[in-house]
């Protein structure tokens, strides 16, 4: 099952259920994540939302994707990602940034063998909160 949510109230807005492979056309969807995130956020489309995912779904095309349709995105990403360049696998309690124009890639290490990488669409900025 693929729900997407509401964080605000928790209810489930919108919902596909998998059942694995999928039949050939004219039935036939794409399982990849990015297409079941296209689907489930058809109807909140242009409402300047925020979506946020976890690792699975998110990807560079996915949050270009989401910002044609006006709403922005936040997801963690695995570090094995192609658009994630070497130098963003940290030391310990450092931080990077990289800017692009319509997203900021950002590095954290906060202890030994913990990465995270996030991909916000909505912030330009490098600042921290303590």
């Amino acid at each position: 099952m693929f729900p997407l949510c509401d964080d605000k109230t928790f209810y489930t807005e919108n919902l596909e259920i998998s059942c694995g492979k999928q039949p050939e056309e004219p039935y036939m969807q794409s399982n990849s994540p990015t297409d079941i995130v296209n689907r489930l956020v058809r109807h909140i489309e242009g409402s300047c939302g925020n979506l946020k995912t976890d690792n699975w779904y998110t990807s560079y095309p996915l949050a270009m994707s989401l910002l044609e349709k006006k709403l922005t995105f936040l997801g963690t990403m695995r570090q094995n990602k192609r658009e994630i360049p070497p130098d963003f696998l940290r030391k310990v309690q450092s931080v990077l940034f990289d800017f692009q124009k319509e997203a900021t890639l950002v590095s954290f290490v906060p202890k030994q063998n913990k990465l995270v990488i996030l991909l916000p669409t909505m912030y330009d900025s490098d600042q921290i909160d303590e």
